[in-house]
């Protein structure tokens, strides 16, 4: 038993290949590098962590600051009424940048965008570009986590495309031949005085891509932004750790999940060897009496 302890404790952790995307998270698919080098990126912005609902943030959000609110997540869902109180804030003249490969139905259907992934059992590359002049000739290479997220289907009259993705569609059966496929990954969609961007490859703004040197692909997308106050959501996130009782707590610190074992299982051993050891009761056996001497 001590020897599977120490084993447990002493030997590699497996690379934890997640999505997680919480600002403290430093697993590959976490945002630890993109949040500590916002300041860097937007030099003159005020930035602004929110750890609460997007619905409950906004409607109690009062701050005249022109402000981008900044979502990242591998899946973003927002219901009704986070919708329409996300609406509001740009419709006032703010901005939203969302990256992620889906924004929930809701939401889609208000901008009429139509998102698509593709899923193989063999991760291909990806080849992401800019549509902008400044960035022609400018491609970067992904090779993980991708998914091949792309929009499909958008209203050409208040969207701009920004970017494409560039993949190979893989032939389901053995008479079709592959397809380079080239869709939209990047747009800019005009809401009421504001702008809802939309991204649908969250991966490279990730730890594992932005220390591979794409991170000249993440500073050319918030290029297109520039905003006064950054407001960056730590809320909606797939590695965002929720304590709810004293256990989970435990269970999610290393030294203290290990102590919880170890008292278990000492606890169980307690038991069993107790059981075993523990004399049973040993029931007293009378003698025969002589009757014979009574009755003489």
């Amino acid at each position: 038993m001590i020897g599977i302890i120490v084993t447990e404790i002493v030997r590699p952790r497996p690379l934890n290949w997640r999505p997680s995307f919480v600002s403290s998270s430093k697993i590959p698919f976490g945002c630890f590098v993109l949040y500590n080098e916002l300041s860097a990126i937007f030099n003159e912005a005020e930035i602004e962590t929110v750890d609460e609902n997007t619905y409950e943030f906004l409607s109690a959000y009062d701050d005249e600051t022109p402000s981008t609110f900044l979502f990242v997540n591998d899946f973003m869902f927002f219901d009704e009424q986070e919708t329409y109180q996300l609406l509001d804030y740009v419709n006032e003249g703010n901005t939203a940048f969302i990256s992620s490969k889906d924004v929930g139905y809701i939401l889609r259907d208000t901008l009429n965008l139509v998102i698509q992934s593709e899923y193989y059992l063999q991760e291909n590359e990806a080849v992401l570009d800019f549509t902008n002049a400044n960035f022609k000739n400018q491609t970067y290479t992904f090779d993980r986590g991708m998914q091949h997220a792309h929009i499909i289907q958008l209203d050409t009259l208040n969207t701009e495309v920004l970017g494409h993705i560039s993949f190979t569609r893989e032939a389901i059966l053995e008479t079709e031949a592959a397809e380079k496929i080239r869709k939209p990954n990047f747009v800019k969609v005009a809401f009421g005085d504001g702008n809802i961007f939309v991204h649908t490859n969250p991966v490279a703004f990730s730890n594992y891509y932005l220390l591979r040197g794409n991170q000249k692909y993440a500073a050319n997308t918030f290029s297109y932004i520039d905003p006064e106050l950054l407001l960056w959501d730590d809320f909606k996130k797939s590695g965002r750790k929720v304590v709810t009782s004293p256990i989970r707590f435990i269970l999610t610190q290393a030294s203290l999940k290990w102590a919880y074992y170890v008292t278990m299982i000492g606890i169980i051993l307690f038991v069993i060897f107790r059981e075993i050891w523990d004399q049973s009761f040993i029931a007293v056996i009378e003698l025969f009496d002589n009757s014979s001497v009574d009755f003489a």
